[in-house]
């Protein structure tokens, strides 16, 4: 992980409210508190699933940006940080970690990239909707030009999303997200897509590492790859 150098104490004290400023999805959860109490040890037990959302790329109007929304309206790195940091439960988080991750994320992460690509066509055209199509990947992608199939790889810009203008075809297919500049809503995010767990936890995959797809194969004993067992990814 590269972050474990920065602030290094704070960081990982406060590893979970950094991830939570910096993810680009939500958490959904209904939480029951009957099991809280004021001695022992935490415990976070839920009813029904667990479940991440998305939505507008850009807030309405009166609202503050959150989540993904950040990185869509940004100026400035420090103001960024200062923003994430007012934004977070957290009363520990420093600035400059903050900014430190951002800024790596900016440059090896493909969905902040992605993302800042579309706030660059935003500003130069305020007009202009656009939409923002994140994709889940399939495992061939990579096993196609003689490389394992999504073992240790990191995934390009142009693997991950794409950016169309205003009403264009995005080519929806099962699973992907479609993110609008306006008339959106929030977007349920499956744990199926390969971006499931990379969008929520960006401190762990800092690279935007996919999860494995629903059609992944385990060779399992005295078999071969083509001949192994198929299993969905929980």
């Amino acid at each position: 992980m590269p972050f474990l150098s920065i602030g290094s104490k704070n960081f990982q004290q406060n590893i979970r409210a950094y991830n939570n400023c910096l993810s680009f999805t939500s958490l959904g959860a209904e939480v029951n508190h009957t099991v809280d109490g004021p001695d022992g040890v935490r415990c976070f037990k839920i009813q029904g699933a667990l479940y991440h959302d998305m939505g507008l790329m850009l807030p309405r109007p009166g609202s503050d940006p959150a989540f993904a929304q950040i990185y869509v309206l940004s100026n400035q790195l420090e103001n960024e940080a200062a923003h994430q940091k007012s934004m977070s439960r957290s009363k520990d988080l420093e600035e400059d970690i903050i900014a430190k991750i951002q800024e790596f994320m900016y440059d090896y992460n493909p969905y902040a990239r992605q993302f800042k690509m579309a706030e660059q066509i935003l500003q130069e055209s305020p007009t202009k909707s656009i939409s923002l199509k994140l994709k889940s990947i399939p495992p061939t992608a990579a096993g196609a030009e003689g490389h394992d199939l999504r073992t240790y790889c990191r995934p390009t810009t142009e693997e991950v999303a794409m950016i169309v203008a205003g009403g264009g075809d995005v080519g929806e297919r099962d699973r992907d997200l479609i993110l609008h500049s306006e008339n959106g809503t929030w977007e349920r995010v499956s744990e199926r897509h390969t971006g499931y767990l990379p969008l929520r936890y960006p401190v762990l995959f800092p690279w935007g590492q996919v999860g494995y797809d629903e059609y992944y194969r385990v060779p399992t004993p005295n078999s071969e790859l083509n001949n192994a067992i198929v299993f969905t990814r929980c």
